[in-house]
């Protein structure tokens, strides 16, 4: 059971997180910080359990030159930030890609697949018979808890990010090889320090009222 000063943390970091506008190059993530980041990634929720992502962790300089090249006002993000993730969405989902979800899940649980028939065959109907456009929402909806996750968990880590839409998915599908995938970008997240210079820091945090954005029923 979380005590008075765990939920104090908790609102702490969260109040102290911020869009992070400029990133301090000079310093980088620990190695078990950044651990702990990529497991938030890989244990977000999913309709299903699908898990219908890949994240795109770019080191690489060059590519994230290339990147910034493409979205001039992300630049202060993109280069000197720790950890660059672009969250991309599977484009479809087929019954083959639901049957190998179903098989790792038997695995894992020590199960055989078969008690699981009946609701497999429930989501192939559901998932794997969306059309596209359907499923390009709906995978890309799923992206962005996984988004939420990883911005919760730098907050309590004290790590800086900032989310970025602002950007050509089809280019930085190119830049990144994800075009001839069954992969696309849709939306990053930049994680790091903040700079000393991002006067945004010290700005007060506007949120509405608990009245006005609660309903209680």
């Amino acid at each position: 059971m979380l005590d008075i000063a765990a939920t104090k943390q908790i609102h702490d970091q969260l109040a102290w997180r911020y869009a992070t506008k400029a990133f301090d190059a000079e310093k980088k993530l620990p190695d078990a910080t950044w651990a702990a980041l990529e497991a938030s990634l890989r244990m977000a929720p999913s309709s299903f359990g699908l898990q219908p992502w890949k994240f795109v962790v770019v080191d690489s300089p060059e590519l994230r030159e290339r990147l910034a090249e493409t979205t001039a006002p992300n630049r202060a993000k993109i280069v000197p930030c720790a950890k660059l993730v672009v969250l991309a969405r599977l484009k479809h989902m087929s019954a083959e890609y639901i049957d190998a979800h179903f098989a790792l899940t038997a695995a894992t649980r020590g199960i055989d697949q078969s008690v699981m028939a009946a609701y497999q065959g429930g989501v192939v109907a559901k998932a794997a018979g969306m059309s596209a456009e359907a499923q390009a929402t709906w995978h890309s909806r799923q992206v962005y808890i996984a988004l939420g996750f990883v911005m919760a968990s730098a907050a309590a880590l004290g790590v800086d990010s900032c989310p970025m839409e602002g950007f050509d998915p089809a280019k930085f599908d190119d830049i990144l090889g994800l075009t001839d995938t069954n992969y696309a970008s849709v939306v990053m997240v930049a994680l790091g320090y903040r700079a000393e210079s991002d006067a945004t820091q010290h700005a007060a945090k506007v949120r509405k009222p608990a009245s006005d954005v609660f309903i209680t029923l």
